[in-house]
C-alpha cells in the first residue's frame, strides 16, 4: 500500500490552481515579524546567494493527523468556518517532495513535515518553478472516496453536456472578458408554465466580484445583445433566466424583455450611416425590469437542466463527522 502525505486547501484556492495544473511551493522572502517564523527557513534565506530564492510547502505526515486538524470546523459547523477546505494526498516518495529539504514544523511536531528547497530566481517569482502536478494528486469527496484532481467536481473548467459556453466582451466599457453557460429548456422539461426557458448560469469559481456577476444590471443589455446572435427567437417569445452561483447559494434574476421591433430597413440604416447616428445592436434592445426568481422555480429549472447538485455550492463539499469518522486511522 502507497505511503501519503496530506494537506488542504480552501476550495477558492484549488480554482485559482486549476488554471495552473501544477501545485507550487511559495517563495519566502523573510521571517522577520512572522509568529510562525521556521528556524530552517531562517537558515535558507541567510544562506541563499544572490539571485536565488527559497520557497515551502507543507504536508501533514498522516490522515489521523490531518482529520485532526479538520475537527473544528466540522465542530463549530461550517457556517462558522473560515473557508471550505478539501483534503488532499500526493505520494510521499513523489520526485519534487524528494528534491527537497524536509524538517519537522516546530508548531506541529510530529505531525507535520516542512518542505523547502532554494532555486535560481526567475524574475520576481511567488511560486516555484515546478512542483507537484494535479494528475499527481488526489481528492477526498464528501462521500468518502479519493478522485484524481483533474476529476474533482469543484473543477468547473469544461462545459457540461447539452450546454452552450458563451463569451461577453465587455472591453469597451473597461470590463475584461468572462464566460457562461447557456441551455435552452422547452416547456415540457421545466414545469414551469407554457413557456420555454433559456437557463444562463455563470458558474462558481469565475468571477466571484459582486460588480462583474450577471446580475449587475449594467451587464443586462449586452447579455441579451450576445444571447440574440444565437437565440433571435427570444425577441418574441421564450422567458430569459439569469443564475449566478457562488460558494453558498444560487441568486437568479429573469430578465423581462420588450417586444422588440424589427431592424431598420437598410434605406433608413443607410441614412442614419451618412448622418453619423446608425445606432448599435445594443441600443434595440430595450428590459423592461429585472424579476427575483422564486427558489422554487430555481430548483424546478436547475434540475430539468441536470444541475440541481450546483443549487448546494460549496456546501457539496462540507465533510460530514460521520464520514471523517469512517476514516482510517
Amino acid at each position: 500500500m502507497a505511503d501519503y502525505l496530506y494537506r488542504y486547501d480552501s476550495l477558492a484556492d484549488l480554482r485559482k490552481q486549476g488554471a495552473d495544473n501544477v501545485l507550487r511551493a511559495r517563495r519566502i522572502r523573510t521571517q522577520t515579524n512572522n509568529p510562525f517564523a521556521h528556524h530552517q527557513l531562517e537558515h535558507a534565506l541567510a544562506a541563499a546567494p544572490p539571485g536565488h530564492g527559497v520557497f515551502r510547502i507543507s504536508m501533514w505526515r498522516t490522515l489521523a493527523d490531518a482529520r485532526c486538524d479538520l475537527q473544528l470546523p466540522v465542530a463549530l459547523g461550517w457556517s462558522e468556518a473560515i473557508s471550505t477546505p478539501v483534503l488532499q494526498r500526493v505520494r510521499a516518495d513523489h520526485p519534487f517532495l524528494a528534491s527537497m529539504q524536509r524538517g519537522d514544523d516546530e508548531y506541529l511536531p510530529g505531525s507535520a513535515w516542512l518542505y523547502w528547497r532554494t532555486d535560481p530566481l526567475d524574475g520576481d517569482a511567488d511560486w516555484s518553478a515546478t512542483g507537484i502536478p494535479h494528475a499527481d494528486i488526489e481528492v477526498l469527496d464528501p462521500d468518502g472516496t479519493w478522485h484524481p484532481f483533474p476529476c474533482a467536481s469543484f473543477q468547473e473548467n469544461d462545459i457540461p453536456p447539452g450546454w452552450d459556453e458563451h463569451e461577453l466582451d465587455l472591453t469597451d466599457i473597461g470590463r475584461r472578458r468572462f464566460h457562461f453557460v447557456a441551455r435552452t429548456l422547452q416547456a415540457a422539461q421545466s414545469n414551469g408554465g407554457d413557456d420555454d426557458w433559456l437557463l444562463v448560469r455563470q458558474r462558481a469559481g469565475g468571477e466571484a466580484r459582486p460588480d462583474f456577476q450577471l446580475l449587475n444590471e449594467d451587464f443586462h443589455v449586452p447579455l441579451v445583445a450576445s444571447l440574440l446572435q444565437s437565440r433571435p427567437h427570444l425577441r418574441t417569445t421564450g422567458r430569459l433566466v439569469v443564475a449566478v452561483e457562488s460558494g453558498s447559494s444560487v441568486h437568479a434574476v429573469e430578465l423581462v424583455l420588450h417586444r422588440l421591433a424589427a431592424p431598420p430597413r437598410l434605406a433608413s440604416r443607410l441614412r442614419a450611416w451618412l448622418q453619423g447616428s446608425l445606432p448599435s445592436a445594443r441600443q434595440h434592445i430595450a428590459l423592461a425590469d429585472a424579476r427575483v426568481v422564486e427558489a422554487a422555480l430555481v430548483e424546478r429549472l436547475y434540475t430539468a437542466a441536470g444541475c440541481a447538485s450546483a443549487l448546494a455550492g460549496d456546501r457539496r463539499w462540507e465533510y460530514s463527522q460521520s464520514m471523517l469518522d469512517a476514516l482510517p486511522a
